[in-house]
């Protein structure tokens, strides 16, 4: 295969698939096995380069940021790049750290004890308190539940309904109470499914240091005495679980839903947060003086040199 760039694009675009794709799933396996073993002395070395990224972090489940930091420097490298394009590009990532430092700044001086002026919609505090509870005791008693007594509980916990709650701040009018009906509705497939990923990228990266730490059960442990077998297996079978929840994702995406498409972007935005803070399944966001610290410092700190 010689059309590498091609071959990138189908990658890509397979990662949008939706439940019982086979023929993206055949292309997907295809790709991927060319993309690992191309001739890197025969290929443009700016391809290489976003070849070797996609492989490891792909556009679809990465933060746009993130992602528009790192390309434009490959695309300036391109001989036949767009000066003026490039230069917008640069001058739009530029000056939106401003509004991100000042978003940021009024999210770290926020009052807690406002919480009580808020709608009864908008406070799940008791729903916490159970998930704590439930929790603590399944410490105390050094108890491994089965994931049918893990699942629900752990994914409440990660705390994404609240997460996409924060997320609404200055959204304006796009937020009504018809959006916080379809947030909390039992039979909201997106946000249980991303829930679901959050929560087992959080358990497979991180359960070997909270085992140090005396955690609760994490899912890896909860799969393998549930089922008997090996941690690698019971990993195995979660990404499966992931990559599945992704798949609810990509299809609540592609059809109209009860709230606007911004509103839905929040919870994919904080799916890709997650993807990202728990990438090739470490958890940088407890180990957070690398990955996590060099992304802020790109998005945040650094401007792009025009």
């Amino acid at each position: 295969m010689t059309d590498v760039q091609g071959l990138l694009s189908l990658f890509e675009a397979c990662h949008l698939r939706h439940h019982g794709d086979n023929i993206l799933g055949d292309a997907l396996t295809f790709t991927t096995t060319h993309l690992e073993s191309i001739d890197k002395t025969n290929v443009n070395p700016n391809l290489v380069k976003q070849v070797s990224h996609a492989l490891y972090q792909l556009i679809h489940k990465g933060m746009p940021r993130i992602e528009a930091r790192r390309y434009i420097p490959l695309y300036q490298e391109e001989p036949s790049h767009n000066k003026v394009l490039l230069s917008l590009a640069k001058l739009d990532f530029n000056l939106m750290q401003e509004p991100h430092w000042k978003e940021l700044s009024k999210l770290t001086r926020w009052d807690f004890d406002a919480k009580d002026g808020f709608p009864e919609y908008m406070q799940a505090y008791e729903r916490i308190r159970e998930i704590v509870l439930r929790r603590s005791k399944w410490f105390h008693e050094n108890h491994v539940p089965t994931m049918e007594e893990y699942t629900p509980i752990a994914v409440a916990s990660i705390g994404q309904e609240f997460s996409v709650v924060m997320s609404f701040m200055a959204m304006g009018d796009v937020v009504t109470r018809d959006t916080f009906d379809w947030l909390f509705a039992n039979d909201n497939k997106m946000v249980r499914a991303s829930g679901v990923a959050c929560r087992l990228m959080d358990d497979i990266a991180g359960y070997k240091f909270e085992q140090e730490r005396g955690h609760v059960a994490s899912a890896v442990e909860c799969f393998m005495k549930q089922y008997g077998v090996t941690e690698e297996e019971a990993k195995e079978e979660l990404r499966r679980q992931v990559l599945d929840a992704w798949k609810d994702i990509n299809e609540e995406l592609s059809h109209p839903t009860a709230v606007p498409r911004q509103v839905l972007a929040r919870v994919l935005n904080l799916t890709r947060a997650t993807h990202a803070v728990y990438i090739d399944e470490k958890d940088h966001y407890t180990h957070a003086e690398t990955l996590l610290k060099e992304c802020v410092t790109s998005v945040l700190v650094d401007p792009l040199p025009m």
